[in-house]
């Protein structure tokens, strides 16, 4: 039997659309299902994922011999996913004796009616969407740093080191600019439909969330509103805290980044700036006011010919912008997650609040929380080298190559 061709899904997260190959999909399974849980099936039986599988690339489900605890009892099976319910019988799963070991079916858009309940191999069915948290952008950003870990390069990438090094920078530099362009867009979206202060509140809150409580912190924000924070900043975050209850990922979260501990900091920031969100937007803290002038915007950078990063650096003064924004945001950030809210959140919201157009700031900028192989990776890539340290640029480009459509340019050709 052939094997269907990759389907595609679309909705709205929690940044805006979100697009999601079934490969995507397992790719998630494979990073957090045995980190999450317990779940409730459709039967409404409770279930833990101790072991998701093998992942399986051939024919056949999509996972072999995961291990399964349902309602107390272990269980031994495979595992089939499915963007859409109905795939189990657009595929032809029902009368496949090869998916008669399936004992779970992972969906994120169920359709019961059309699940095949009169298959002679009715597996017990998961609807996953809920237990994402809306989050599926940041889970699948973190799925996409862990492929860059493997030693097998996604394609693009992989493709990239037969090419010249100055073609090289110019498609990166490109995919970098995507990535500006579609998270202000995003904010952008937000601030249609709220105040910026009410955005760049959720913003923060989300950063402090890390990967693992960023979409708990998302509703945290929505649930405690920035007026009740600066009336009451200490009582504000505790009562946040208790509000989060068993809901909060606490596994493998260090001291420092506990989120009791990142509710507390914020409220501390809270209190030493007060007015307004507490930080007033025309400080423009970020880019200084003094180099806005040559900061140019994502398109304007692609036509010329990218500068040595340390050397633009001091051009622009960003070392004065880093410590005068360090020193404003503390305490509520600090260290490399400082980097991560001013890549993330700070300057797309300035731009896209329309302080400022800062896509060359932001691409120069310092990178956030990046793995410490990353530096190898770039130098690998030739995107680095001396006077052209690792930059949020570099980082954000090979995140936009790691992506599944990502494609290099089709007038393209090895050197």
């Amino acid at each position: 039997m052939r094997e269907p061709p990759p389907r595609v899904e679309e909705w709205t997260g929690l940044y805006g659309p979100v697009f999601v190959e079934e490969r995507d999909l397992q790719r998630l399974w494979s990073l957090v299902a045995a980190r999450q849980g317990p779940f409730v099936t459709r039967s409404g039986r409770r279930l833990q994922v101790l072991d998701p599988g093998q992942w399986n690339h051939g024919r056949g489900p999509d996972f072999r011999d995961a291990i399964l605890e349902v309602e107390g009892e272990r269980r031994h099976g495979d595992v089939e996913l499915h963007l859409a319910e109905r795939d189990w019988i657009r595929h032809g799963h029902d009368g496949d004796p090869a998916f008669a070991r399936v004992g779970l079916h992972v969906v994120l858009f169920p359709d019961a009616a059309a699940a095949g309940e009169n298959s002679p191999y009715p597996p017990e069915t998961l609807e996953w969407l809920p237990y994402l948290g809306g989050d599926v952008e940041g889970l699948l950003e973190e799925a996409g740093l862990r492929s860059l870990l493997a030693d097998d390069l996604p394609p693009a990438l992989a493709a990239l080191e037969g090419y010249r090094a100055e073609d090289r920078q110019r498609w990166m530099v490109a995919a970098a600019g995507e990535r500006w362009e579609r998270k202000v867009a995003l904010v952008r979206r937000r601030l249609a439909e709220a105040e910026w202060t009410a955005v760049a509140h959720q913003l923060l809150l989300e950063t402090l969330g890390l990967k693992r409580n960023r979409a708990l912190m998302h509703r945290v924000a929505l649930r405690f509103p920035l007026q009740q924070w600066r009336a009451e900043p200490d009582g504000t975050a505790e009562a946040a805290w208790r509000w989060g209850g068993e809901e909060w990922t606490l596994s493998g979260v260090r001291p420092a980044n506990h989120p009791r501990r990142r509710l507390q900091d914020y409220a501390a920031w809270i209190r030493a700036h007060p007015q307004p969100w507490p930080l007033d937007p025309r400080e423009r803290v970020g880019p200084p006011a003094g180099g806005m002038a040559g900061i140019v915007g994502a398109s304007a950078l692609l036509k010329r010919r990218l500068p040595r990063v340390a050397a633009r650096r001091r051009e622009l003064d960003l070392g004065s912008a880093e410590k005068t924004a360090r020193a404003r945001f503390h305490p509520a950030v600090g260290g490399t997650r400082f980097h991560t809210w001013m890549t993330d959140g700070w300057l797309p919201l300035l731009a896209a609040a329309g302080f400022h157009e800062g896509a060359e700031a932001w691409f120069l900028w310092w990178p956030g929380d990046a793995p410490a192989t990353w530096p190898d990776l770039a130098r690998r890539l030739e995107l680095t080298g001396p006077g052209r340290p690792l930059c949020n640029g570099w980082f954000q480009a090979l995140l936009r190559a790691s992506e599944p459509d990502y494609r290099l340019p089709s007038e393209s050709s090895p050197a």
